[in-house]
C-alpha cells in the first residue's frame, strides 16, 4: 500500500480534518475526485473537543445538503443584542422579524467533527489521523507534501492542489 500511495497522485489534499477539511471533502465527494485529508492531531482530539461554536443560519443549511444537520445537537440563537459598553446605542436583532428559524446555532465542535467525519467515513474518503503536512512544495504538475507522524502512509503524498484548513501551515 505504500508504493501505492506513494507513486499516485490524489487530485485533492486536505491539510486539516476538524469540521471546515471535512465539509470541503464531503462537499466534493459526488465531484468525481481523488481526494484525502491528513490532520496532525488524533481522530479522538477532533471529535472530542469541548468548545462551543456559533453557527450562521446559512451554515445550517450547507450542513443540511451534506447530510450531516439533523441529529447533532444544537441550540438556537433567536435573539441578538449588539451595543457597545459605554456608548449610546444598541441594535436588537430578532429571528422572528426575518421570519427565520433562527439567525444561528450554537454547536459542540466534537459533536459536529464527530458527525462530519462519519460521514467522511461512509463516502469512503481516506483520513490520515496522526500525520502532519511538514512542508508542501510545488512539483511540476502537482504538489508534494512531506509527511510525518504516526498515522502517516508514506513519507510524502502528491495531489494536483492543496487545500489548507488546518488554522496555519507551520
Amino acid at each position: 500500500m505504500a508504493d501505492e500511495t506513494h507513486d499516485r497522485v490524489h487530485d485533492l489534499l486536505i491539510v486539516g480534518a476538524g469540521p471546515v477539511g471535512l465539509a470541503l471533502a464531503l462537499a466534493l465527494k459526488d465531484a468525481g475526485l481523488d481526494i484525502v485529508l491528513a490532520d496532525a492531531r488524533a481522530r479522538e482530539a477532533v471529535t472530542k473537543d469541548p468548545r462551543d461554536l456559533a453557527l450562521a443560519h446559512g451554515t445550517r443549511l450547507t450542513l443540511q445538503r451534506l447530510g450531516v444537520w439533523n441529529g447533532l445537537p444544537s441550540t438556537a440563537i433567536e435573539h441578538i443584542h449588539i451595543s457597545h459598553q459605554g456608548g449610546l446605542g444598541r441594535t436588537l436583532i430578532d429571528a422572528a422579524e426575518h421570519e427565520l428559524p433562527a439567525l444561528g446555532y450554537v454547536a459542540s465542535a466534537g459533536a459536529l467533527a464527530a458527525a462530519l467525519r462519519e460521514a467522511v467515513d461512509a463516502a469512503g474518503i481516506p483520513v490520515f489521523d496522526e500525520t502532519e503536512i511538514t512542508n508542501l512544495a510545488a512539483g511540476e504538475d502537482d504538489v508534494i507534501a512531506s509527511l510525518a507522524g504516526a498515522g502517516r502512509p508514506t513519507p510524502t503524498l502528491r495531489a494536483r492542489l492543496a487545500a489548507c484548513a488546518e488554522g496555519g501551515l507551520r
